[in-house]
């Protein structure tokens, strides 16, 4: 019986143990979910539109694409340029 009654305040204490770390748990997460709420109300008073950015970033790349294309006809346009020259 004794042994019994051993392992029941064994059990007992590791609920107890359970319990603390749970209590805990809840604590952390509580303050997790508070630091994200501030954050989401940054974020959303700031009002970021990413859209003027995003169109600048095609625009740039655009234009990137643009001297490319450019830089391809001009180097066609040297080389026929050179083999005319140089029958």
């Amino acid at each position: 019986m004794k042994k019994i009654e051993l392992k029941l305040d064994r059990l007992d204490e590791r609920l107890d143990k359970i319990s603390i770390t749970l209590t805990s748990q809840a604590v952390t997460l509580k303050e997790h979910v508070r630091r994200t709420n501030i954050a989401e109300q940054r974020i959303d008073s700031l009002g970021l539109d990413l859209k003027p950015i995003q169109r600048h970033v095609s625009q740039i790349r655009g234009v990137g694409k643009f001297i490319g294309l450019l830089g391809t006809l001009s180097a066609i346009a040297a080389v026929i340029y050179s083999l005319m020259r140089n029958p």
